[in-house]
């Protein structure tokens, strides 16, 4: 008896924990739907990740690895000139186009980015120049610690494949968790470091992945660039 009476409780606060969860996402939408679209002068502050474990039911907590799995969350933070700090969550190949110290005009509504334009980005010179011929169509971006090398999506630097080799023969020796993209007329590209040897190529057109080799990784390259 006394079993059926806990099982009974147990199914009534489930209940009640769903309605609740239906009413605040309810309001939520609402004053999503009703927030004024915004447009302010900021500075990317960070951009971090977080992770949570989730069990069968979708909570955080303590869970068996074998019950649970991780879900990673992708955070941008903007500053404005009043020093008031902007923070969205978005999806992993949105949030790759930001970098630290990146100004530009940030327009929002609630919880949701509309738009960003560069004013200044953080883009190193060192490997890529900029003099290249008007009927250049290989773009690049991308950011690399180690090299110094941080350059946005929304402002790609053109390149040529003598500085796309000596950049991969840098890379080798670099420790950070580095990646970048590659546009060209038909592809677009994205590659992540994965450990010392494996890099991990996404086609962002088709969304199909790929595991690499550091060792032939520029010829790789070089055969669908040229």
């Amino acid at each position: 008896m006394g079993f059926v009476v806990a099982a009974v409780v147990f199914v009534f606060i489930g209940l009640i924990a769903v309605f609740v969860g239906f009413f605040v996402m309810q309001s939520n939408q609402k004053k999503q739907k009703n927030a004024p679209v915004e447009r302010v002068q900021v500075k990317v502050g960070s951009a971090y990740t977080e992770s949570k474990v989730m069990n069968q039911n979708f909570t955080s907590g303590s869970v068996d690895s074998a019950g649970g799995y991780e879900q990673k969350g992708y955070y941008i933070q903007f500053r404005t000139k009043q020093n008031k700090k902007l923070t969205f969550r978005l999806k992993k190949k949105d949030w790759l186009k930001y970098h630290d110290g990146d100004e530009g005009m940030l327009t929002y509504q609630g919880y949701k980015i509309i738009g960003f334009e560069p004013i200044t980005s953080t883009i190193e010179d060192g490997y890529f120049m900029h003099n290249k011929p008007e009927n250049t169509t290989r773009f690049i971006y991308g950011e690399a610690q180690g090299l110094g090398f941080s350059v946005s999506s929304t402002a790609p630097v053109k390149f040529e494949l003598a500085e796309l080799k000596r950049f991969i023969q840098d890379l080798k020796d670099d420790q950070s968790d580095w990646f970048f993209t590659i546009k060209t007329r038909s592809e677009l590209r994205q590659y992540e470091k994965e450990s010392d040897t494996n890099i991990k190529e996404t086609n962002l057109t088709t969304n199909e992945e790929k595991e690499l080799l550091m060792n032939g990784f520029y010829a790789y390259l070089k055969s669908f660039i040229e």
